[in-house]
This record gives C-alpha cells, sequence and structure tokens, in this order.
C-alpha cells in the first residue's frame, strides 16, 4: 500500500511543480507590461551582429547581480531567436594629458563634453549624466557608440539600465521594477526604445530570466519590421 502511494506521488509530484511553473510565466506576462517606440527615420539596415553594452542597476545598491543577470540572459535568448550577438561595453575616453605646471592659465577650465565612462555631459549640451554618487550615466554619446560598434564589428547596438524599488515592509511589500532599452544603429542613432514595467523583483533568476525573454522577444520584432521594412512581401503566409 505504502509503496503504491510513493508510486503515485512520484507520478503527480512532477506534474504539478510542472504546472506551477506554468502559472508562475502565465503570472508574470499578465502583471508584466512592454511598450516601444521606434523611429520614423532612423534605420538598421542589413542586420548582421547585435552587440550589447551591460546593463546598470539604478539605485546602485539594488540587486547586486541582477543587471549582470540580465544582461546575459537577454544575450541568451537573442541568440535562441537567430541573432549574431556579443556584448561590448563602451570603452574609456583615454585621460587628457595635463598642461605643464609653468604654462599660464588663463580663464576658466575647459568643460569636457565627455565623462571618463564615453558618456555624454549635460552641462554641454552631451546626452548623459555623470550623477555625484558615480553611477552610469544614463545615455551614452554617439560618438562612442560607433566605437562600440567598428569594435565588435556589429550594426546594432543595445544599452540601457533597470530599476527596481521596493516599498512596504517583509509582510506587505510592494516591488516596483522598470527595464528601459534604448536600441541604435552603427552610426549611433537610436532607432527605438523599449519600456517594460513589472511588479515581480529581478533579484529572483527565474523573474529576471523570463523579464530578459519578453524583452528579447520585443527587440527581435522591432529588428525583424526593420528588416522587412524595405521590401513589402505579397505571400503573406510565409
Amino acid at each position: 500500500m505504502t509503496s503504491n502511494k510513493l508510486f503515485i506521488a512520484s507520478i503527480i509530484l512532477p506534474f504539478l511543480i510542472f504546472n506551477c511553473a506554468i502559472i508562475q510565466r502565465t503570472k508574470i506576462h499578465w502583471i508584466s507590461n512592454v511598450e516601444d517606440v521606434r523611429s520614423s527615420t532612423e534605420k538598421t539596415g542589413t542586420i548582421k551582429k547585435v552587440s550589447i553594452n551591460r546593463f546598470s542597476a539604478k539605485p546602485s545598491n539594488f540587486g547586486g547581480f541582477s543587471a549582470e543577470n540580465f544582461t546575459n540572459s537577454l544575450r541568451f535568448f537573442l541568440t535562441r531567436e537567430g541573432l549574431d550577438v556579443s556584448i561590448q561595453e563602451i570603452q574609456p575616453d583615454p585621460p587628457k594629458a595635463n598642461p605643464p605646471e609653468n604654462s599660464p592659465v588663463t580663464g576658466s577650465p575647459p568643460q569636457s563634453s565627455t565623462s571618463l565612462l564615453g558618456y555624454g555631459n549635460l552641462s554641454s549640451g552631451g546626452s548623459g549624466l555623470v550623477t555625484e554618487s558615480g553611477e552610469k550615466p544614463m545615455e551614452p554619446s554617439k560618438e562612442n557608440i560607433q566605437k562600440a560598434c567598428n569594435a565588435s564589428n556589429c550594426n546594432v547596438y543595445i544599452d540601457g539600465y533597470i530599476y527596481e524599488k521596493k516599498t512596504g515592509n517583509i509582510l506587505d511589500e510592494n516591488v516596483t521594477t522598470g527595464i528601459f532599452v534604448r536600441i541604435y544603429n552603427n552610426s549611433g542613432a537610436m532607432i527605438a526604445q523599449i519600456k517594460l514595467s513589472s511588479s515581480v523583483t529581478m533579484e529572483i533568476f527565474d523573474n529576471n530570466a523570463l523579464l530578459a525573454e519578453m524583452t528579447s522577444e520585443r527587440i527581435r520584432s522591432i529588428l525583424n519590421r526593420e528588416t522587412r521594412s524595405s521590401s513589402f512581401n505579397w505571400k503573406f503566409w510565409e
């Protein structure tokens, strides 16, 4: 009798675990929202290779490995979508040489338009921000995107960050998660943006991977449309 119960349990338990996993995936899809906006003028051309800048986490003290896990999961799922994908970080600009000590100083020192991380500075009209806390700026400069694309020989470059905020207490905790993705061509022009919002924490690996999968599907959809926009396929069933 006992052996029969164990046999039945060994059959039912994996089935229940599998169903729980499906329910959890369905729940995350249901409570998450993905939106995108696409440029009407900038295009990618033929997509040969995609490179990803490592995503950053905001605030910087949130989820030590959440951003790194998301970056690697995004690469995995984009590769599974059939794309040639690499991780190519934006390289720091070389430090500028200081003027000789005996040279005369006239006026105020020039303001650099690029930070040490290769991101634009808002004070000089760029598109990024260097924060006092040393967090990664919001958006890379066009020149540094071009350098990254040249280094990896890609024609699509992906950059972004993840944000997570927890409120309430341990018994009644609320989580707000946001993922911003920017897609550029190899000229450094932005061709699309993606915004994903959810209420699940990305500190849990399975949640993180599923949100990366949802993001990769939207990226692939955007790139597919870019590729097909130049010619209309009248055989809609293919």
